[in-house]
């Protein structure tokens, strides 16, 4: 048979090949603390103690850019070490997600300093940088952005990686049971822009009847 495959390579097809092979399932997962994935699109909308830390490294100055390790627990039975990680591609954000997020300090890292952790112990060393985009306005609803972790002995963990504006969605209840969300316009830089939260809210309230009546 092995001249005729050698002959015609089409008689490969009709060959099946056996790997033998085992395999393990092992339960667990990453936990990762939700405070550490939250990250505020504008420096303005960090946490007092965050901003204090991120300023002593800039001398005061407001920064493009902060680094933030994330708070990850190995609940996997097995040790696990993390061989890589990157900003994962997750459609139509892609462009979006690579322009807040990259990797520098882990991809700086030496094989011997890469994360690893035991079991129930946390895993030190995962760091991103978020990048703060001034000129833009994600919106009121957050972006979802992913971080992939290669291991060693687990295979590839996704984490989220969420950007939020801190914007308010303002909706109004009206007397005849009505809810209604208001878009409000405003004027800046001699062009007219839609806004919303608190600010459409007073505006409203302000400007038309039935607010006027609801304020009283």
């Amino acid at each position: 048979w092995e001249q005729q495959l050698i002959s015609h390579k089409s008689f490969g097809s009709e060959y099946i090949t056996e790997v033998p092979f085992e395999a393990a399932i092992l339960p667990g997962n990453f936990e990762i603390s939700t405070d550490t994935v939250l990250f505020p699109s504008h420096f303005s909308m960090l946490s007092k103690e965050e901003r204090a830390r991120t300023k002593l490294r800039t001398n005061a100055k407001t920064p493009e850019t902060f680094d933030r390790e994330l708070e990850i627990t190995n609940n996997f039975a097995v040790p696990v070490s993390v061989t890589q990680i990157q900003i994962a591609d997750t459609g139509k954000d892609d462009d979006l997600c690579h322009k807040y997020f990259s990797t520098p300090l882990f991809d700086s890292l030496t094989e011997g300093q890469k994360p690893k952790a035991d079991r129930k112990d946390s895993l030190k060393g995962v760091s991103v940088r978020f990048h703060f985009q001034s000129d833009e306005n994600v919106g009121p609803f957050p972006k979802k952005c992913m971080l992939s972790l290669d291991t060693d002995r687990v295979g590839r963990q996704n984490l989220p990686l969420i950007i939020y504006s801190g914007e308010l969605i303002g909706d109004l209840d009206l007397p005849d049971g009505r809810r209604v969300n208001k878009d409000c316009m405003r004027t800046v830089n001699n062009a007219s822009t839609t806004s919303s939260g608190m600010p459409c809210i007073h505006d409203w309230v302000e400007r038309s009847f039935a607010g006027k009546v609801l304020s009283e």
